[in-house]
């Protein structure tokens, strides 16, 4: 019976962090402003039919995609 308890205990630390991940990355597509609507609007998508894969998606190259400077004139 301990056991259970523990292995309970577990997964819902797994999913409180999956959760807080997956809601920061939905707060930060939300937030970049030098991303479009159309964009957004992809990467909410891939968050909500990926759940697992697309905040990972986001923050490791959705972010650093967009950061890149452009071209220095």
């Amino acid at each position: 019976m301990n056991s259970n308890l523990e292995h309970l205990a577990v997964l819902l630390v797994i999913t409180a962090a999956w959760l807080v991940f997956w809601i920061g990355a939905v707060f930060s597509v939300l937030r970049r402003a030098d991303v479009s609507s159309f964009e957004r609007g992809v990467w909410i998508v891939i968050a909500i039919v990926l759940p697992f894969l697309g905040p990972l998606a986001w923050f490791v190259w959705g972010r650093t995609r967009i950061r890149q400077p452009g071209p220095q004139t």
